[in-house]
């Protein structure tokens, strides 16, 4: 277990060490990130993806009112809502005035994620998790569409992660961490700026009495679970969000399907007129392919559809009946605005699979 703070809390570290990775880690990313205030209190963060201003923060947060956020500089902007995504649960604000001293985070990639090891920012503290390699599918309520969903267990104590941001080791940003936790933690601190890491891991090195006493207080704790989409999902939600349109956009073929028992997936209904339908698929038709990755189950459909990029012409390889065919399709777009009702891992219809 790792908590990390200076500025915004107490560094805490359960056996005593910090990774020099780790230290570099948050020297890389620390003025990426700022904190999301709501009447003077800090309630979440938010990372910047363009100079000017414009920051991806957890949806849970935004949700509960953020106005203005606070840099790695102690500066104090105002915020509004520019675009927010249901699937991707992130949404883009942006400060009334260009932002001085910041530097830019990159969505993360699949290399970026080989460690398994992951950090979940809040306001006062950097926790240390593990992914744990289990996948899940998740409905999203508003559009009917599934997305995977990684695991992450965080041993820590009663403290609210869901709603933080998720990074890898090298900085990138995985996704927005949601979560169903017992006990929900209030920040009653005056609103900081962003933790100096440096500083912090110096001062754990020397060991002070205060330090020790945390400890003490932080021994072994019961692992907690939460939930991101996948680093597929936000790299998609990031790269709408820096187009002119400042919305997420994912490609669509206009497909309703279950697993084959024989392998594959196979196609339950097609939207009147949508890419599928316009292409020549058919209900019954089990899908083998999509652009040439293979589809063994919901799963590998839902990831290799969030690599189609709107507009392009892909080949899907389906089996009907005895018969194979190779089918052109025009992939469409799919925007997923969040209309007020947030991403829950609690909502008992929401898992479909286990990978």
């Amino acid at each position: 277990m790792l908590l990390l703070a200076a500025k915004i809390g107490l560094m805490t570290v359960a056996n005593g060490q910090v990774a020099s990775g780790e230290v570099a880690m948050w020297q890389h990313l620390r003025t990426s990130i700022a904190v999301l205030v709501r009447k003077g209190a800090p309630i979440g963060t938010a990372a910047f993806i363009s100079a000017d201003g414009y920051a991806v923060a957890n949806t849970l947060i935004i949700q509960k009112g953020a106005t203005e956020l606070i840099t790695e500089a102690g500066l104090t902007y105002k915020i509004h809502v520019e675009s927010s995504d249901s699937i991707s649960q992130l949404t883009l604000i942006k400060t009334t005035t260009q932002p001085a001293g910041i530097t830019i985070v990159r969505p993360a990639e699949k290399s970026d994620l080989e460690a398994g090891t992951v950090y979940a920012i809040l306001p006062n503290k950097v926790l240390r998790g593990d992914l744990t390699g289990s996948e899940k599918l998740f409905i999203d309520q508003k559009t009917k569409r599934t997305f995977p969903i990684q695991e992450i267990r965080v041993e820590q104590p009663a403290l609210q992660m869901g709603g933080s941001l998720l990074f890898s080791q090298n900085g990138r940003l995985i996704g927005g961490l949601f979560a169903a936790l017992a006990q929900e933690s209030t920040y009653n601190a005056a609103p900081p700026a962003v933790a100096d890491l440096a500083q912090t891991v110096q001062k754990s090195a020397q060991g002070t009495a205060q330090q020790n006493q945390s400890l003490r207080n932080f021994g072994p704790q019961g692992m907690i679970v939460g939930y991101s989409p996948t680093w597929e999902v936000t790299s998609k939600a990031i790269a709408g969000f820096l187009t002119p349109e400042r919305k997420a956009q994912y490609g669509l073929l206009g497909v309703f399907i279950t697993d084959n028992k024989f392998g594959g997936v196979e196609i339950q209904s097609l939207t009147k007129d949508g890419s599928a339908d316009n292409a020549g698929l058919e209900v019954g038709d089990v899908i083998l392919e999509i652009n040439r990755d293979k589809i063994r189950k919901q799963i590998d459909f839902s990831r290799a559809t969030y690599k189609l990029v709107p507009g392009t012409t892909i080949p899907i390889q389906v089996r009907r009946k005895a018969e194979i065919l190779t089918i052109l399709v025009t992939v469409g777009v799919q925007h997923a605005q969040v209309d007020g009702h947030p991403l829950s891992s609690t909502e008992p219809n929401g898992f479909l699979e286990t990978r």
